[in-house]
């Protein structure tokens, strides 16, 4: 037992040694980095580095920073914005334009697919925030839910269903597809818009295909035009 212990006592310094050993690697280690960014900066000169600006406001009102596209670094251009103020329309509950104008950037939310779900899509008609609502034709819910969100002045969409390119997606009724040619296009275009009152835009219910040809997106927008819809 004595022998033992005095066998682990004759490690120990070694063990000291092995740890003093990999601090001093480490310290030189530093301070061939710290030597060598020295040199690479001294011999660059602090003309050469370029330091990049601070971000601007996370509100987007900051200046804008642009890069050239070169293979040489060089300092950012900031270009101050100033651009002319937005105008922002609204219909209000009397059916007159209420236009306000920002300087602000704008944000349109939609919330679309309504018409279908009563509990959910009233909870939303219910908030006291400017949103968009875009219905789908032909919902058991469309009509009473358009003609509410137009008396709270909210803008009604027709969310217009269209063909998708995997054939297991149904839009439901009221489709269009790229087999149809135009007086069909314009037919379910008319029928889909009088299903839902108060109507001033559109936008699409899946069409990952029909959006891709241009003969039927072209009939499409032929109808728009006529009607007036944004």
């Amino acid at each position: 037992m004595v022998a033992a212990k005095k066998k682990r006592k004759k490690k120990r310094p070694k063990q000291r040694k092995k740890g003093r050993q990999w601090l001093v690697l480490c310290v030189v280690a530093a301070l061939f980095t710290v030597l060598g960014g020295l040199i690479v900066f001294l011999a660059l000169g602090p003309d050469d580095v370029t330091v990049l600006p601070k971000r601007g406001d996370v509100s987007g009102n900051g200046p804008v920073v642009s890069y050239g596209e070169t293979d040489v670094l060089s300092e950012p251009v900031i270009v101050e914005q100033t651009a002319p103020k937005s105008q922002v329309v609204h219909v209000s509950p009397d059916g007159g334009d209420l236009v306000v104008e920002t300087d602000r950037p704008l944000v349109a939310i939609v919330i679309d697919d309504m018409g279908f779900n009563k509990k959910n899509c009233e909870a939303l008609l219910e908030l006291d925030l400017n949103l968009s609502f875009a219905f789908l034709p032909f919902g058991p819910y469309t009509a009473q839910q358009a003609s509410l969100a137009n008396r709270r002045g909210r803008d009604v969409l027709l969310h217009f269903p269209m063909e998708a390119s995997d054939s297991k997606w149904k839009p439901g009724s009221g489709t269009v597809t790229i087999a149809m040619d135009y007086p069909d296009i314009r037919r379910i275009f008319d029928d889909n818009l009088a299903a839902v009152p108060y109507a001033s835009g559109i936008n699409n219910h899946m069409g990952s295909r029909f959006t891709q040809n241009s003969r039927a997106m072209q009939d499409f927008m032929t109808s728009m035009q006529e009607t007036g819809l944004f």
